[in-house]
Order: structure tokens, then sequence, then C-alpha cells
């Protein structure tokens, strides 16, 4: 095998026309390559705007790149609906796929070739265990936890930190044999930046969840993966415990809490202090409007989520939580 191998998808979608994450997007298509890995970008963009990206910009040389425009009721999260729509455009050939989030940057050479060699052996995984986050001089920052180093969640798991317990209401096997002394467990685990998949694998679970408006995929995907998923404290409604149930099987029949992980460090660039993000408030802005999967998500002609009905406080906070992350500040 060889790092070609590997398809590498990532997403550009800006609505608020952040200049950091253009400049950390160039930033990872050229670490993308230098890596050797087959890269497809997939851009999207609302109304009548100029697409940000130009197909005949050299850095765009050797990677593929679809642009898809959208409409003003796109203000919903929309990377996993990108991230599928890149995956159905890759060749046939693409036997392995990883979603890499285009501000981060992996810390060994040969990590492309690592993330084949895991998935020999795992059905999916992180291409990583450890994480910084870097701040506006590029030195590393605390996270919103408080702290300088994170750990990713499949390096969690592969250290027998993440518990599947016969209490648990997840569709997976107990593992609680595994487990180290509590006294000894670390709590760190980062469910985020990048994954990878056998591609047979990704298509058969349908790719990560689409239609969660504000976010959190990651997550999701990584209880369903471990066999901890049955519901949301997030997602609450009864058409949204329907669907995590649903995704939650796929995962237990194509995953069957197969996971990996790659060793080695990622780093996170800079775009905005992460108090700001508002990881917490979120469901503030799904309970407040009653959001339900079934009347408040459609899909577009690209086959994209967006906002259905006329649901005005499930839009203004989306738009919201958008414009209050303040990625071009300079601040921590």
């Amino acid at each position: 095998m060889k790092p070609s191998d590997l398809h590498v998808i990532c997403v550009y979608s800006n609505n608020r026309r952040w200049k950091s994450r253009e400049r950390l997007l160039y930033r990872f298509i050229s670490h993308m390559l230098d890596s050797g890995v087959s890269l497809t970008i997939v851009e999207h963009t609302i109304g009548e705007r100029d697409f940000a990206l130009q197909s005949d910009d050299p850095a765009f040389r050797h990677t593929q790149l679809f642009q898809v425009r959208g409409t003003d009721r796109q203000e919903n999260w929309l990377k996993e609906g990108l991230i599928r729509y890149g995956r159905q455009r890759l060749p046939d050939s693409a036997r392995y796929i990883a979603q890499i989030d285009a501000d981060v940057a992996f810390q060994r050479p040969d990590w492309a070739s690592a993330t084949l060699d895991m998935l020999q052996i795992h059905r999916v995984g992180q291409p990583w265990s450890y994480s910084v986050d870097l701040g506006p001089d590029e030195n590393p920052v605390m996270d919103e936890n408080g702290r300088l180093m994170d750990r990713s969640f499949c390096a969690a798991w592969a250290a027998g930190d993440i518990r599947v317990t016969p209490n648990d209401y997840g569709m997976g096997q107990p593992t609680a044999s595994w487990m180290l002394k509590e006294e000894r467990r670390d709590w760190r685990q980062h469910y985020g930046y990048a994954w990878a998949f056998r591609a047979d694998v990704y298509d058969a679970i349908g790719g990560l969840p689409d239609w969660l408006v504000t976010g959190s995929a990651d997550y999701i995907s990584a209880m369903a993966f471990a066999g901890l998923l049955n519901t949301s404290d997030t997602y609450t409604s009864s058409s949204c415990t329907r669907r995590l149930q649903q995704f939650a099987a796929l995962c237990d029949e194509h995953v069957k809490q197969d996971i990996g992980v790659v060793p080695g460090m990622l780093s996170h660039g800079f775009h905005g202090p992460k108090r700001k993000r508002f990881y917490l408030d979120r469901k503030d802005i799904l309970r407040e409007s009653g959001f339900d999967p079934d009347l408040d998500i459609a899909y577009d002609r690209h086959g994209l989520p967006c906002l259905a009905r006329d649901n005005r406080i499930l839009r203004d906070g989306l738009r919201r939580l958008s414009v209050m992350r303040d990625e071009d500040a300079n601040t921590i």
C-alpha cells in the first residue's frame, strides 16, 4: 500500500467568511499533498456568492475540488453531509477513506501509511492519539477543559478507559473485563478532528449522521462505535431518539466495537478562542426551538440537509451560534 491509497475528504463551508478558515485550509492542503494522500475538497457556498476557492489555483492542481451551491436555509451544520457528498464522488477503487478537519496537522510524517496499516486490523479509528491546541502565536494553549494536551477517544478505547458495562443502554457487548483500576483511569477522550474508515464500513453505516444541526456527530458516532449510544441529552425528541438508535444498530452490525488508533501527535490550528464555541449552549437552541428532525430537516438537490419548516427560533439560534464563534479573533 502507498499513502495515495488513503482518500482524505475535507470540507470548506464559511458562511461568515472567516479569514482564518481559508488560511488554515491552504496550510492543510499543502500538508496533505506532502503526506502523499489522495485529497478531495468539497466547498459549499450560499446563494449567488462567488466560491472562495478557484479551481485554477495551483494549490488545487493535485486535488479533487467539488463546489456546491446552497441556500439561506442552510445555517445548519453541514460537515457530515458534505463529507458524504465527497465520498460519493470518489473512484470505485477507493477502499480506505478519512474525514479530516481542515485545521489540523499530523506530526508523524508517515501518518497516512500508519492509518492504512491500522485499517488492515480495525474497521474504524482515529489517525491520532494525542493533540494540542495552538494559539495565535503557534504556541500550545489550554483547551476548554484546562488541559494542554488531549487524548483521542480511540486512544482511550485502546487503553481500556472507555467502559462498556452490562448496565449501559447501548448495543455493545460489555468490555469491563478489560478495564484498568479506577485510580489509574485517564478521563481524556476527544471525539473529533479526524476519523478513518474502511470504505465499505463507512458506506454500510451511511457515514456520520448529517441531521445533527448544531454538530456533535463525532461524539455521537464515537459512542455508537463503542456500543454506548442509546439516547442523547442534547438531541432529546422522540424522532431524535429513533434516529440515534437506528444509527447505533447499524454501527453494532458493521463496526462491532472494532476501533483502532494511530499513535502520534496532532496539532489544531487557531481560529478564535474555544470559549466562544459554546459547546454546552447548543442544547439550549434545540430545546427552545423544539427541534424535531422529522419536521425541521429536509434535503436539497445535492442531498445536503437544510432547514425545512418555519422554525425561526432554530434558524436564528443557529445563526447566533455561528456569528459568536468569532474565528478571526487574535486572543485566547
